[in-house]
């Protein structure tokens, strides 16, 4: 009677195989969201409450033409610069409201022109402004005294000027509040040296073995 040997090997690697098939894939990270995450903020510097900032007027403001509550337009003259990094850049834009005005009158009483610096428009964002102005116009006392002294009630015909504010005039104001900002850095100018790695010592080819040399 002769005994049948079955291979068993074959059998094994394609249930092995099975199970590799239905072993769930599981996903790596993605290196690239990964770096994106650690990537390091900007630096922040802040300038703080009570910076000097220049601004100036864009259209005239005049008492004979302006009231109380109304608004006006201002513009950043220079760069407001801190630490080396510009924090108001030149040309921002702000606003501005007449906070009193009082007309021109008899006897020389000149025409009085009060004015508030209010807000810049930084990024989207207010920016609180501190710079408050009084105008008065050219004031005709003397004459008016004189002309009363001489002529009596006449002198009531004489009016003082109206208070008036130019376009392009320059205002100082200050900085209401803290202003935060991203610090620039200049990237190296110098050369990029490549690191390169050490290199490993190379194993050398086994040498054949030696024959033995029968002694003779």
């Amino acid at each position: 009677m002769k005994t049948i040997i079955v291979p068993l090997f074959g059998i094994c690697c394609a249930a092995v195989n099975a199970q590799d098939l239905q072993t769930p894939v599981t996903s790596l990270p993605n290196p690239t969201s990964e770096t994106a995450q650690m990537q390091v903020e900007p630096l922040k510097a802040k300038l703080l409450a009570g910076s000097p900032v220049i601004v100036s007027l864009i259209d005239d403001i005049s008492t004979t033409s302006s009231n109380i509550g109304d608004k006006f337009k201002v513009m950043v003259v220079h760069d407001v610069v801190h630490g080396g990094t510009i924090a108001i850049p030149k040309g921002t834009l702000g606003e501005g409201v007449v906070t009193f005005v009082t007309k021109n009158g008899a006897f020389g009483k000149p025409g009085i022109l009060g004015i508030s610096l209010r807000f810049l428009e930084l990024n989207g964002q207010r920016i609180l402004l501190d710079g408050r102005y009084r105008e008065e116009g050219g004031n005709n006392n003397g004459a008016a005294a004189a002309t009363m002294f001489a002529v009596g009630v006449a002198a009531a015909l004489v009016k003082g000027k109206s208070s008036f504010i130019p376009k392009g005039r320059e205002l100082k104001a200050r900085t209401g509040e803290d202003i935060s900002f991203a610090v620039v850095t200049e990237p190296s100018s110098g050369p990029i040296s490549e690191t390169k790695a050490p290199e490993l010592p190379q194993d050398s080819p086994p040498k054949p073995p030696e024959a033995n040399t029968p002694p003779s």
